[in-house]
Order: structure tokens, then C-alpha cells, then sequence
């Protein structure tokens, strides 16, 4: 029965142009806040990488387990809910 009706929707010219203009209109509407969202997750990223790199180096002073550990709590916290 969908089937059916996606070969009819697909078949009328002018349906198609709507569905097309509808979705287009849509997804232009949609990607300033995707590339917005794209630009912030690429922030956090970065700085996970140089606190992870600034952990990396205090681990070879030998400061120990208890920095590293506090350090991945902190990160732990900053990670966002699923």
C-alpha cells in the first residue's frame, strides 16, 4: 500500500515539484543550525585534543595516576549526556 502511493506521488509532475520544493526548503532551513552545531562540537574537539595532550605531558613529569584521574573526571563531566 506505501509503495503504491510513493509510485503514484512519484509519478505526478506536479506533486514531485512540491515534495522537491518542500524538502529543499526544509533542509536550507535546517543547515544553519547544523553547520552551527558542526562549528561548536568542533571546538570542544579541540580542546578535549589539547587537554588530552596537556595530560599526555604531565604523565611523563610523573606526577601520577591521581592528576591523570582527576583529569578524567573533569572530561568526564564535559561529555554530554547520550
Amino acid at each position: 500500500m506505501i509503495l503504491e502511493r510513493i509510485r503514484i506521488l512519484a509519478l505526478d509532475p506536479e506533486i514531485l515539484k512540491r515534495l522537491v520544493k518542500e524538502t529543499n526548503h526544509r533542509l536550507r532551513t535546517e543547515l544553519p543550525k547544523l553547520e552551527e552545531q558542526k562549528i561548536n562540537l568542533e571546538r570542544i574537539l579541540a580542546d578535549v585534543q589539547a587537554d588530552a595532550e596537556g595530560l599526555l605531558k604531565h604523565m611523563t613529569q610523573g606526577d601520577g595516576a591521581l592528576f591523570v584521574a582527576e583529569k578524567l573526571d573533569a572530561l568526564a563531566d564535559r561529555r554530554p549526556a547520550t
